[in-house]
């Protein structure tokens, strides 16, 4: 199996997925992966939407985590950096660096340190979507 094809069947996979959400009331995404010539591996996680409300892990983790971090914005705040316009997405504990993962208004996702995070959330005052 090359690149294309375990790209393509993951794509297939997530597309799948989706159909589940309705009706289980779970978040189920594929986390990462790895292939072969003759196989393909990936991680599924399910969240439950029930118990913790998060839709994804990052969220469940910013949910559990950000107090603990000294973060001060919410989930889904809105500051400006660098000229873009971005929202926080969620938090990833094993980043060191930058764990607090913000969303462009196209959709991209980037990474962030909580300081900066911090930093941009007082100066556009707490605008939340």
């Amino acid at each position: 199996m090359d690149r294309t094809k375990a790209r393509l069947v993951r794509e297939a996979i997530e597309k799948a997925l989706t159909s589940l959400d309705p009706a289980l009331k779970v978040s189920v995404e594929v986390g990462s992966g790895r292939f072969s010539d003759t196989e393909l591996t990936l991680k599924l996680i399910a969240l439950d939407k029930e118990a913790g409300g998060a839709s994804n892990k990052a969220e469940a983790d910013f949910n559990k985590y950000a107090k603990m971090y000294g973060l001060e914005a919410s989930l889904s705040d809105v500051f400006m950096s660098r000229g873009k316009t971005f929202k926080v997405a969620g938090l990833k504990p094993r980043s060191r660096k930058y764990p607090v993962i913000c969303e462009r208004m196209d959709g991209k996702r980037f990474k962030f340190s909580i300081e900066e995070v911090n930093m941009h959330v007082k100066m556009s005052g707490r605008v939340g979507i």
